[in-house]
């Protein structure tokens, strides 16, 4: 019997997107690899960098995920938690992966050893995003005085956005909302407070969710 190849399926990754040591519910992800045979398997996670269009690695490992793992046939999950070999969390930006993969007759199937961003690399790109929204109340300031409207002035920004929402209280217990969103604004019009009926501080609170 002649086996001159490793019998592998595609690899692939459960997200596109996560937020490691953010408190998020997407605080890590999982590239599953698929062998049809046992093997020994190696993975590292590689920094993409880009410049202008162009893709490309960065040199070295940023995580060693598995060393020579003995992996029977069928799909296997390695999860990775967005930290790098000497346990910090990487830096906001896309990665991805190289897998080796090993049988008991030795083949080998291995990732290519230049830097460029091949169909196999590209299909398991993932992107760190740890830096939450940038978030500003420019107007009004705290202490002014109004009984009429007040137009409030203010920012939502975020690579990532999914929905802003400014909201008022009296209380600071019970909120109501005056705005929400889910597209990014820089310093515009958020919403306009009708003040007429209200008597009191009043405290304005925006929040996102990226």
């Amino acid at each position: 019997y002649l086996d001159g190849s490793v019998d592998v399926g595609p690899a692939s990754v459960d997200q596109r997107l996560f937020s490691p040591g953010t408190g998020s519910s997407l605080g890590s992800m999982a590239l599953s690899i698929n062998p049809m045979e046992p093997v020994n398997v190696t993975v590292v996670v590689r920094r993409v960098i880009t410049s202008g269009d162009k893709r490309e690695l960065e040199e070295g490992a940023v995580r060693r995920l598995a060393t020579n793992l003995p992996v029977l046939a069928g799909q296997r999950d390695l999860v990775w938690d967005g930290k790098d070999d000497g346990g910090n969390y990487v830096a906001d930006g896309e990665y991805t992966f190289d897998i080796r993969y090993e049988d008991g007759c030795g083949n080998l199937k291995a990732p290519s050893p230049s830097t460029q961003m091949d169909p196999a690399r590209q299909a398991l790109l993932v992107e760190v995003d740890r830096t939450p929204p940038a978030l500003l109340l420019e107007r009004p300031l705290a202490g002014d005085v109004t009984s009429s409207f007040l137009d409030i002035i203010g920012s939502a920004k975020d690579k990532h956005l999914q929905q802003w929402v400014l909201e008022y209280s009296l209380d600071t217990s019970d909120w109501t909302v005056l705005a929400s969103k889910t597209s990014g604004t820089d310093l515009r019009k958020l919403a306009v407070l009708d003040a007429s009926g209200l008597e009191g501080v009043v405290t304005l609170r925006l929040r996102a969710l990226d």
